[in-house]
């Protein structure tokens, strides 16, 4: 009886296993596909913080302050877009213009609306995290309605020439 080879199949764990050599380009193209994968996502979200706003007439702002946690927090950017007076509702959050030499915008929720012959006189606002509401502001200081936030993102709208949205 002749002794038998072990064949390239052998199930022997002392054999060693054929195993194929690691591609020489598989790294560097594993690494391009990373950095196009990742510069996407930022022209994405470039787009959704900057190019998108404006071109809907919306204007992206930073959050400085955090007196609306947890809906948006200081850092984020906030897009708020013009809106009529008539459309507000208590609950709504609004950029407004506050009166005085501060001409920070701050932006908070609307707790109150007082109307007179079907339109809107004042508004009276407060941060969500606040004890007491603003004083009443008028329509005309209303800079827009909270649209949507991007967490973190409040950088992307100090590199371009907005406004801030403070949430004192």
């Amino acid at each position: 009886m002749t002794p038998r080879t072990p064949s390239a199949h052998s199930t022997n764990p002392a054999q060693p296993q054929h195993m194929a050599a690691p591609h020489p380009e598989l790294g560097p193209a594993l690494l391009r596909g990373a950095l196009i994968g990742l510069s996407l996502f930022l022209l994405v979200v470039v787009a959704a913080a900057v190019v998108v706003p404006r071109a809907i007439g919306a204007v992206p702002m930073p959050v400085l302050t955090g007196s609306m946690a947890p809906t948006f927090s200081a850092g984020d950017l906030i897009v708020v877009q013009t809106v009529a007076p008539e459309d507000l509702s208590v609950g709504d959050i609004v950029t407004f213009r506050p009166q005085g030499d501060d001409l920070t915008p701050l932006t908070h929720r609307v707790v109150k609306i007082t109307r007179a012959d079907g339109r809107v006189q004042s508004l009276t606002t407060q941060g969500d995290t606040d004890a007491s509401a603003d004083a009443p502001i008028v329509p005309g200081q209303v800079l827009g309605r909270y649209l949507y936030r991007m967490p973190g993102l409040g950088f992307v709208a100090q590199l371009t020439p907005t406004e801030s949205a403070d949430s004192k």
